[in-house]
C-alpha cells in the first residue's frame, strides 16, 4: 500500500474517532479490546524465560568476587600483570561493546529479512546458548579470556531483548495494549536474575569453584525461551528474504541510513528526541548498580551474602508491583517520566554519598526499594515503545538502532570507567552520573516540544484494532 495513502486512511479514521468518540487530540482514547488469556501466559512466560540472556549478562555483577580472581589469575599468566582483576574487569565492557556493534550491524536488521520471531527466538536461542558454553568453558579451563568471549556472545542476544523483543510482542499484542505487554515482560525479564543472585549466594554456588554451574541454569531457562517462543505467532510483514539476497539486502539497509538521516520531514527531530528518552532511561545510577552491585554494597558496610539477600527480600517485596508498574507507567503522560524518575535517580545517588560514610544498612535497603521500584516498571523499555509510536515501520528498525548504537557507546564509558573509582571515589562517580541524565532529560523535554510544534502528525496515530494474530475472539480475557 502506498504509504501516503495510508497516512491519509489513519488520518481520516482519526477524524472519525474523534467526531464519534469525542477523543482528546492530547490523549487519544483507543478502543477497549480483549486480552487473549493464552497470549498473556505465554507473554509472561516469554519474559520469564528471556531472563537467561539477561541473567547471564548480569552474572558479573552476582559473582563479582569469583570473577576477579579468575581475571587475577589471567592477568598474571597472560599479561604479566596483578592488577587484582579490574584490567579484564574493564575490559568486559568494551567487550561487551563489540557485541552491541556486531548485533546493531548484523543481527538486528535481520528484522527486516528473516523476520521477527527468528531473529527473537531462534538466533537469541543460538547465541545465548554459545556464550553459556562459553562461560562454563572459562571455569573449567579457569581463563578469564573466555569469559570475555562469552560476554560478547551474549550481548548480541540482550541486543534483541532490550529492543527486537519489545518491537516483537508490540507487532502481536492487542492494539491498545502494546506497551503494557511489551514493559510488563520487560520487567518480568529480571525475575529469572533472582534466581541466579541465589544461586551466586557464597554458601550456595557463589565461588571460584562452582560459580560455572549458574550458566547451565540459565541454558534450562533459554531451552524454556526457545519452546515458548516457537508457539507465540509470528508477525505479520513482508519478509525480504523472498524479494533479494543477504548481502543485498544489508547494502539496501546501510543505504538507508544516509537517507534517513538527510530526511527533514520530521525524522531527524523524532531520532533526538527518542535518543535522549533512552540515555535518560538506560544511563542512569541504576544501571551502574545493577552491574556492579557488590563492590557498591560492599563499600558500605555489607557482604556478599548480606548483599544477595538484600536483593531477593526487596524484589519478593516488590514482586506485586511488576503487575501494577507497567500499567502505571502506560497511563501516566510519557512527558511526565522525568517528573518521577528523576528525583528517585537523585535521592539515590545523594544515599550511597550519605552511606559510604555512615555504613548504615537500613540506608542500602532503601537505595535497593528505589532501583527495583524503578526497574519494576519496564522504564528501560519506554523509548522504544514511543519508538513504535512516532516512527513508520519502514524507518522503525533503522530508527531504533541508531538510538541502541548512541546509548551502547555512552554506556560502555561509564561501565568501563566505574570499576577505577570503586573505593572513595565511587560515591561521586554516580552523583556525576545522575547530573548526566538531568542533562538527558533536559534536552529530551526540548527536544519532545520540537516534535509538538509539527503539528497534528507528531500525535500518536490510531492502530488497526484486530485480534492479534494466531488467536480467536474466544480466547479473550476482557
Amino acid at each position: 500500500m502506498d504509504l501516503e495513502f495510508q497516512q491519509g486512511f489513519l488520518d481520516y479514521q482519526y477524524v472519525v474517532a474523534l467526531r464519534e468518540e469525542k477523543i482528546s487530540l492530547k490523549h487519544p482514547k483507543l478502543p477497549t479490546q480483549g486480552i487473549p488469556k493464552i497470549f498473556m501466559l505465554k507473554c509472561l512466560l516469554y519474559g520469564f524465560s528471556c531472563g537467561a540472556t539477561m541473567s547471564m549478562c548480569q552474572l558479573g555483577a552476582l559473582i563479582n568476587a569469583p570473577l576477579m580472581v579468575l581475571f587475577n589469575k589471567t592477568s598474571r599468566e597472560v599479561f604479566g600483570v596483578d592488577d587484582g582483576g579490574i584490567l579484564l574487569l574493564s575490559a568486559g565492557s568494551w567487550m561487551g561493546m563489540a557485541g552491541m556493534f556486531f548485533s546493531l550491524a548484523a543481527v538486528i536488521p535481520l528484522m527486516d529479512f528473516l523476520g521477527r520471531k527468528v531473529v527473537c527466538v531462534y538466533i537469541k536461542f543460538t547465541f545465548t546458548a554459545l556464550g553459556s558454553a562459553l562461560f562454563v568453558l572459562s571455569w573449567l579451563v579457569q581463563n578469564g579470556l573466555l569469559y570475555l568471549l562469552g560476554v560478547a556472545c551474549l550481548v548480541v542476544p540482550f541486543a534483541v531483548v532490550a529492543l527486537g523483543d519489545i518491537i516483537f510482542l508490540s507487532e502481536i499484542a492487542p492494539s491498545n495494549h502494546k506497551a503494557f505487554f511489551a514493559m510488563l515482560s520487560f520487567s518480568f525479564v529480571t525475575v529469572s536474575a533472582q534466581i541466579c543472585t541465589v544461586l551466586a549466594r557464597e554458601d550456595m554456588l557463589g565461588t571460584p569453584e562452582k560459580w560455572g554451574y549458574i550458566p547451565l541454569f540459565g541454558q534450562a531457562l533459554n531451552m524454556v525461551m526457545l519452546f515458548v517462543g516457537h508457539s507465540l505467532p509470528d508477525p505479520e510483514q513482508e519478509k525480504l528474504m523472498d524479494q533479494m539476497s543477504l548481502a543485498k539486502f544489508y547494502q539496501q539497509h546501510f543505504g538507508k541510513f544516509a537517507g534517513f538521516l538527510r530526511n527533514r520531514n520530521g525524522l531527524t527531530e523524532k531520532l533526538l528526541l527518542v535518543m535522549a528518552i533512552d540515555l535518560f532511561a538506560v544511563m542512569n545510577i541504576s544501571l551502574v548498580e545493577g552491574i556492579f552491585l557488590i563492590p557498591i554494597y560492599r563499600g558500605e558496610g555489607m557482604d556478599v551474602n548480606e548483599i544477595l539477600s538484600m536483593g531477593l527480600i526487596v524484589f519478593a517485596v516488590l514482586m506485586p508491583f511488576r503487575w501494577i508498574g507497567p500499567m502505571i507507567l502506560t497511563k501516566i503522560d510519557n512527558r511526565k517520566i522525568f517528573h518521577y524518575a528523576l528525583p528517585v535517580f537523585a535521592l539515590k545517588s545523594a544515599l550511597h554519598l550519605v552511606n559510604s560514610w555512615t555504613k548504615i544498612e537500613a540506608l542500602c535497603y532503601v537505595n535497593q526499594f528505589l532501583e527495583k521500584i524503578v526497574e519494576a516498571t519496564g522504564l528501560p523499555a519506554i523509548s522504544y515503545i514511543i519508538a513504535t509510536e512516532i516512527f513508520a515501520p519502514e524507518v522503525l528498525v533503522i530508527a531504533t538502532q541508531l538510538v541502541m548504537v548512541n546509548s551502547t557507546v555512552f554506556m560502555s564509558i561509564l561501565t568501563s570507567l566505574a570499576p577505577f573509582t570503586f573505593g572513595t571515589c565511587l560515591p561521586y562517580y554516580l552523583v556525576l552520573i545522575t547530573v548526566f541524565s538531568a542533562v538527558a532529560a533536559k534536552f529530551a523535554i526540548r527536544f519532545w516540544r520540537t516534535v509538538d510544534e509539527q503539528g497534528p502528525e507528531s500525535e500518536v496515530l490510531l492502530r488497526k484494532c484486530s485480534p492479534p494474530p494466531g488467536y480467536s475472539e474466544k480466547e479473550l480475557l476482557i
